[in-house]
């Protein structure tokens, strides 16, 4: 399941994996991602940017306001960028990877904020060929 959601004048997709427990393979828990699309540059999660210090800020009240409606799951907040690969025919089956924890500014990175880079040419394709 996905959820759309706008706050802000921005739209957020929460979604909803299930997957099993390591200890209780019975027992399911549910992990929920916020996903924020930036059209910013690699090198603005890199460096001190004020823009994304401010997207932290709202990105961090999002997950506050969510998690009371998530009760018992889990919630990871993604900033996703887009990305071209040097190679992207390689990549087809690929949509995307993070971005190395330890090189992100220590304030994305202290508050466990991934930024994924998003495979632009496969989600390209998949756009355009969508009906």
């Amino acid at each position: 399941d996905a959820y759309k959601i706008c706050i802000d004048r921005s739209y957020f997709y929460l979604g909803k994996m299930s997957i099993s427990s390591r200890s209780n393979r019975s027992k399911l828990r549910h992990i929920f991602r916020l996903l924020d699309w930036k059209y910013m540059d690699a090198d603005c999660f890199i460096q001190n940017n004020k823009k994304v210090q401010i997207d932290t800020t709202k990105q961090l009240c999002y997950e506050f306001s969510l998690k009371s409606l998530i009760l018992g799951s889990d919630l990871v907040s993604q900033f996703v960028i887009p990305w071209h690969y040097a190679e992207p025919n390689k990549l087809k089956d690929i949509i995307g990877d993070e971005m190395n924890e330890a090189i992100l500014h220590p304030r994305i990175r202290d508050n466990n904020i991934e930024v994924f880079k998003a495979n632009f040419s496969q989600i390209q394709s998949i756009y355009l060929s969508h009906d």
